[in-house]
């Protein structure tokens, strides 16, 4: 099965969780922008809050723009040309865009983790957490666009097991479809 995975979601909507199994499942890397970030906040010694980590985003993509940006978290998996991968910490459109373009011929799905505020708070809760600012540029895109585009929209209220196995049986179906028009 060769194909790129991608989650979005907002915060505490279960996608670090949901990519690791997927990417478990599959037998394919993971990788997360959030990944690369948090390791580039800790070369850089800011520390790894929320904000630090929205800012850094912002910055690293005014300075390398989202092609090198794309190829820098890819990397950061060993990611190689046609190979399958699973990403998580799609926040802008040109994120999954880029990719897309990157990752061709491959297929490149993005899947939306939906969750709602009180959900997402609880969540947050639980881990200490605040709720996001969602006027930050990280953030306006999940809450305003990427659901829109993804290729599947999950419930978030589901059982982790369910979820996995729900992506994987759709991963299996959209790819047997796509074989068969070709």
């Amino acid at each position: 099965m060769k194909a790129v995975v991608t989650f979005a979601g907002r915060i505490a909507s279960g996608k670090l969780t949901l990519s690791q199994a997927v990417a478990q499942t599959l037998g394919c890397p993971r990788v997360g922008f959030g990944d690369y970030l948090r390791a580039e906040a800790g070369r850089r010694g800011l520390g790894e809050g929320r904000t630090v980590l929205q800012d850094l985003g912002e910055q690293t993509i005014q300075q390398l723009g989202w092609i090198e940006f794309c190829r820098v978290v890819l990397a950061q998996a060993g990611w190689q040309p046609g190979q399958s991968i699973v990403v998580d910490g799609i926040r802008h459109e040109d994120a999954i865009k880029t990719l897309r373009q990157i990752v061709a011929p491959l297929p490149c799905y993005l899947i939306y983790i939906q969750v709602d505020d009180d959900q997402g708070a609880a969540r947050l809760l639980k881990r200490g957490e605040q709720p996001p600012d969602k006027e930050h540029s990280t953030e306006v895109q999940v809450e305003n666009g990427l659901s829109e585009i993804a290729d599947i929209i999950l419930d978030g209220t589901k059982t982790l097991v369910q979820l996995n196995q729900e992506v994987v049986a759709w991963l299996q179906r959209t790819l047997a479809e796509a074989d068969a028009a070709h």
